[in-house]
């Protein structure tokens, strides 16, 4: 029992570093944590005060559609390309059951999934004390406006500058 437990952890354990190593699970867990902050800073589209609620809908449908996404392409990845790659045969030719190879690959899809539902439930909380006051929203406005404008600001400046007085005519 202990000896199977190890491998499955082994092998769990290098699912999930493929997984994590995978370029489109980092894209997927970026748009996860960025996409409640840009449906926070969009209060426009909201009406009667309903921002949380309209928050909370996003970003629950943001989680399970992302989540359904990571679940069947990372299974395909974990399984398929392993034995694609003729990594299968050369890994059951080792003394590891069947039982351990596949509980193994399964939790660490599971965990890789945790991972990338924490941070999604993170992103939310975060965005909705956002949400949850209106002046934040207001300040995030200001500072986006003055973010965008500061290159535009700053370029005028350079180009209006006068000429040193120490210069002959």
């Amino acid at each position: 029992m202990r000896l199977w437990l190890r491998q499955t952890l082994a092998v769990a354990g290098n699912a999930f570093s493929v997984l994590i190593g995978d370029p489109f699970t980092l894209i997927l867990h970026l748009c996860l944590v960025v996409g409640p902050a840009l449906v926070a800073s969009l209060p426009a589209f909201t009406f009667f005060g309903e921002h949380l609620r309209l928050l909370r809908d996003q970003a629950l449908a943001m989680t399970f559609v992302g989540g359904a996404l990571a679940a069947t392409l990372g299974a395909a990845k974990v399984v398929g390309e392993e034995g694609r790659k003729g990594m299968t045969p050369l890994i059951m030719s080792r003394p590891v059951s069947a039982a351990a190879f596949l509980g193994g690959k399964w939790l660490g899809l599971a965990a890789a999934l945790l991972m990338l539902a924490l941070g999604a439930t993170a992103a939310y909380l975060w965005a909705s004390r956002i949400v949850h006051f209106q002046h934040n929203i207001e300040r995030l406005g200001a500072w986006a406006t003055a973010a965008a404008s500061a290159p535009s600001s700053a370029a005028a400046a350079s180009s209006a500058r006068p000429t040193s007085p120490s210069s002959p005519r």
